[in-house]
């Protein structure tokens, strides 16, 4: 992956990578696989791929803290599954609380549907 982007940016001046990851992210790296991809994230250095600090969120948290304008929100993300993010008021905004679990996977395993 990381070569086909950095192909496809070839061009582009950036000096820094944003990544948000699905699944759970601790100090900038993955910890867990995601279900719906490949294997092989936990572990791997964005940072020496890219050549340039990386920071990682977990994705939910990364589109909830892109749109919060204020306010405390829950932030639900549909997509391949359902992401889910709390956004605290400014500026109690701390990333430890932005990487909550997917709400989909607190319920793995009940039989629930939501």
């Amino acid at each position: 992956m990381v070569s086909g982007v950095k192909e496809l940016v070839a061009d582009w001046k950036y000096d820094v990578v944003s990544i948000g990851y699905p699944g759970r992210v601790v100090g900038d790296r993955a910890v867990t696989e995601p279900r719906n991809l490949a294997h092989g994230w936990v572990g791997f250095d964005f940072a020496k791929a890219f050549g340039r600090p990386v920071k990682v969120i977990n994705d939910a948290a990364m589109q909830a803290l892109g749109s919060c304008k204020g306010g405390t929100m829950l932030f639900l993300g549909l997509g391949t599954g359902l992401g889910s993010s709390e956004a605290p008021p400014r500026p109690k905004r701390d990333e430890k609380r932005m990487s909550i679990p997917a709400i989909v996977n607190l319920l793995h395993g009940r039989r629930r549907c939501l």
